[in-house]
């Protein structure tokens, strides 16, 4: 078993991205972290045409083997569920999972996804700058905190306010646990396995898609949940690996005001553009 990889969930659709996400892999890993890309079955082989020019090893797991009962069509979710279930594999102790729209841009090393041998961070906090952000493009909207104090509430603390319901926490702050790249340890996955969904008799499928009824679930905030609640690793949070743009109006501004790769890596490890509005050109 690896004490640590890089997992990337894509598909065909996301080939390229992969291509270009795989090739910055390839130029700043430093500490050669292993690769994984996990795909279905029926997009091998145009997996293997594309990236096979590249030279670079990477590692390919099967979705179906990941999560065999998992019949979800919806792509968010679906990439949700298999991207956390990996450690159902036994591949590795530790990993971090990665979306296709990301790109590297300086050099990244084993010690900034482990805190020691043994644990790995969580990117966790309370990101008010990104809500700030979010509010003044009109993305988010104020809302009441559980004092009956206003505050700039988001999607995700719906979700964590409904994983409360069942992880019994009681902090008054309500993390984010995002944006990805997500930190995991399959020692934390395995252990909501045997002390939540299997006692309940529940897949991490079944659960996910009671929270998707009412549009909350979070992969991430499961995670980052039961590991406050149970403490089975330390909590060691960092700060969001790299800068997400979650709309163009952000990509935008940046442009405006030319803000270029050069300024991006002095604060992050590379970027990603949401691929729902990410153009064909920022692909390529």
């Amino acid at each position: 078993m690896e004490k640590f990889v890089i997992l990337i969930k894509t598909y065909n659709r996301d080939v390229y991205r992969t291509k270009r996400l795989v090739s910055s892999i390839k130029k700043f890993n430093r500490d050669n972290i292993p690769v994984f890309i996990s795909i279905k079955k029926q997009d091998l082989e145009i997996f293997k045409s594309v990236l096979s020019d590249l030279e670079y090893r990477v590692g390919i797991v099967f979705d179906e083997d990941i999560q065999p009962d998992c019949n979800v069509t919806e792509g968010w979710l679906y990439q949700q569920i298999i991207k956390s279930q990996f450690w159902t594999t036994g591949i590795a102790e530790n990993y971090v999972a990665i979306d296709s729209e990301i790109v590297f841009l300086k050099d990244f090393y084993l010690s900034d996804f482990m805190y020691d041998d043994e644990t790995p961070y969580i990117v966790m906090g309370e990101r008010k700058e990104f809500l700030d952000e979010a509010y003044k493009l009109n993305k988010v909207k104020v809302q009441e905190d559980n004092k009956g104090r206003d505050m700039l509430g988001s999607r995700y603390y719906t979700a964590i306010k409904k994983i409360r319901e069942f992880i019994p926490n009681e902090s008054n702050k309500y993390w984010d646990y995002g944006t990805g790249p997500y930190i995991w340890s399959s020692e934390v996955w395995k252990h909501f396995y045997d002390n939540y969904l299997g006692p309940n008799n529940l897949t991490f499928t079944d659960l996910a898609l009671m929270l998707n009824q009412t549009n909350c679930m979070s992969e991430s905030g499961i995670y980052g949940e039961y590991l406050l609640h149970s403490r089975v690793i330390p909590v060691i949070p960092i700060s969001p690996l790299v800068k997400c743009y979650h709309w163009k109006e952000q990509k935008d501004f940046d442009s405006k005001y030319k803000i270029s790769e050069e300024d991006i890596k002095l604060n992050y490890l590379g970027y990603a553009l949401q691929s729902n509005w990410a153009n064909s050109e920022e692909i390529l």
